[in-house]
């Protein structure tokens, strides 16, 4: 890649070419001021896909490399995320939001209960709750989903653990 063609690569990602540096390199900025410099007389054939790479990474922006002739592969939509939900998928994401659903008014009974005084009924409820919550984290573990963040207090793992 020569020279004419590196300007014209980086004008695709959303650079364009200020001129030489005092030390002979090209210099390029985008929009934002953020500039890249490349070698003006590149020793190595990489340097210059190098800071087209790096221009790509700062502005967010890739550019449509060529196939050089080849048959695109089967099935290849060209890097564009198919965002059609499947039967099944839809499925599995409800299933899921129900247990965190389950799992966060769990949590809030749990606080409510908590901070009230507490009669044996309530303990009895609390320890449900405790029992409940813990299942529920396995099943989202088993579905490798994260456990919803909730304001309880930090000594109801070590309880979840004795049950």
């Amino acid at each position: 890649m020569n020279n004419n063609e590196l300007i014209e690569e980086a004008k695709k990602v959303g650079f364009t070419y200020h001129g030489k540096t005092p030390n002979g390199h090209l210099l390029f900025l985008n929009d934002e001021g953020k500039r890249v410099t490349a070698a003006g007389t590149a020793s190595d054939w990489r340097s210059h896909l190098n800071a087209i790479a790096a221009m790509e990474r700062i502005s967010g922006i890739k550019r449509m490399k060529p196939n050089h002739g080849k048959p695109r592969k089967k099935g290849d939509t060209s890097g564009f995320l198919n965002t059609i939900r499947t039967e099944s998928a839809e499925h599995w994401s409800e299933k899921v939001g129900s247990i965190v659903d389950e799992y966060k008014t769990l949590a809030l009974e749990f606080r409510i209960i908590s901070s009230a005084e507490a009669d044996r009924t309530d303990l009895n409820r609390a320890m449900e709750i405790i029992r409940r919550m813990a299942r529920l984290e396995d099943v989202l573990t088993e579905l490798r989903q994260p456990i919803p963040q909730t304001d309880l207090p930090a000594n109801i793992n070590h309880m979840k653990k004795k049950v």
